[in-house]
C-alpha cells in the first residue's frame, strides 16, 4: 500500500469506531482532520501524519492497542501510546507524563502533540470556554517548558509564538 492508502485507511479505521457528537466534548473527529491535514501538508512522514489522525483513538473510542498494532504497524502504535493519557493517572499527574513519555519516544511524538495543542488552543480560543482556553494555554505552556532547545522545527516555533 502507498501513503495515501494507509492515510485513507486510518481515516476510515477512526471514523467508524468514533462515537457521536453526543458523546463527546468536543468535535474530536473534526480535531483528528485538522491535527492530520496539518501535519500531512508540512510534508511530515507517514508515520507521524498517521498516528497524528489516530492520537486520540485510545482515549475516545474502545479501541486498544492491540487492533491498533494489528490494523497499522509498530512505529504508529508507539506514537499513538505516546500521545495518548494515562488515565489511571491523577488529573493532575496524567499532563505530566504524558510529556514524558512523548520526549522519551522521539521528536514524531512531540510534533505529534505540537500539533495537537495547537489545534485545540485554536479550538478553545473561538469558544466561549474560558476554562477549557486557559487549559489549553497552560498545557501549551507545559509543553514549551519541557520541549529540548536542540527539537527546531517550524511546528514548535509555531506554538512559540503563540505563548
Amino acid at each position: 500500500m502507498n501513503k495515501y492508502e494507509n492515510i485513507e485507511r486510518a481515516i476510515k479505521f477512526l471514523s467508524s469506531h468514533m462515537g457521536t457528537m453526543e458523546e463527546l466534548w468536543k468535535p474530536t473527529l473534526l480535531h483528528s482532520i485538522n491535527v492530520w491535514s496539518d501535519l500531512f501538508n508540512s510534508w511530515y512522514d507517514e508515520n507521524i501524519v498517521i498516528a497524528g489522525f489516530l492520537h486520540d483513538i485510545i482515549e475516545d473510542t474502545k479501541i486498544n492497542s492491540d487492533i491498533i498494532e494489528k490494523e497499522f504497524w509498530q512505529t504508529v502504535l508507539m506514537l499513538i501510546l505516546s500521545n495518548s493519557k494515562n488515565l489511571d493517572l491523577s488529573k493532575e499527574e496524567r499532563d505530566q507524563d504524558l510529556y514524558n513519555r512523548c520526549l522519551k519516544h522521539w521528536k514524531d511524538a512531540m510534533i505529534i502533540k505540537a500539533a495537537d495543542i495547537f489545534d485545540n488552543y485554536k479550538y478553545f480560543s473561538g469558544t466561549n470556554d474560558l476554562e477549557k482556553f486557559e487549559r489549553s494555554k497552560k498545557l501549551l505552556n507545559m509543553f514549551l517548558s519541557v520541549l529540548p532547545s536542540d527539537y527546531n522545527d517550524p511546528i514548535f516555533n509555531r506554538l512559540k509564538n503563540l505563548s
